[in-house]
């Protein structure tokens, strides 16, 4: 693999139509049976036109922006058949924390709450974990700074554990209630 680098819309809109002429027939969205259905995280051009016509989400999901519409859905998106995804800054992650859309600075626990401890905190809109096993966790604070949402993902789909207090939590100036719930989940985790 090449070294991770920025895709562009335009690369994901040309790949999908070389992909389109490449793969000849693709049943989904085509109204016939059960595999004529749209998948959100498929990554066939038809299904990619349904859910992302314009390529703009998927790269972004691609350049680790979190903003893409990709991040919060129940499934992983599938890049299985991009070849240009495999030069992505998304497929080079390695297990770690990473702030909002930074891509580079693999965090370890201890580096992460140093980071977010006053009086020289950094306060992150999200951030994401890698574990070793590929479990993925997103914090996510909401546009009104005032919750966190923990989402997360194994084996490429989502799992939810409404007893976990580290689901949702409550914003504070001082980062308080996002180290404990880092702390919280984490801190019997070995991620370096």
């Amino acid at each position: 693999m090449s070294s991770p680098r920025k895709i562009t819309a335009a690369e994901i809109l040309a790949e999908r139509a070389f992909l389109r002429n490449e793969l000849g027939y693709i049943p989904h969205g085509t109204g016939r049976g059960w595999s004529s259905m749209y998948w959100v995280y498929c990554d066939c051009p038809n299904c990619r036109d349904e859910y992302d016509p314009t390529g703009e989400e998927s790269a972004k999901y691609l350049n680790c922006d979190y903003t893409s519409f990709f991040c919060d859905q129940s499934d992983i998106p599938s890049f299985a058949f991009s070849k240009i995804a495999k030069d992505s800054y998304w497929s080079s992650l390695t297990p770690g924390f990473y702030f909002d859309t930074g891509v580079h600075g693999v965090r370890s626990l201890d580096e992460l709450l140093t980071q977010l401890t006053p009086p020289l905190a950094l306060y992150p809109k999200h951030i994401l974990f890698i574990g070793e096993d590929r479990v993925i966790d997103r914090f996510f604070l909401t546009k009104e700074d005032t919750t966190w949402f923990r989402r997360s993902w194994k084996d490429g789909r989502s799992i939810w554990d409404s007893k976990d207090e580290t689901v949702s939590f409550t914003y504070d100036t001082g980062n308080k209630a996002l180290i404990a719930a880092l702390i919280h989940r984490y801190s019997s985790n070995k991620i370096d």
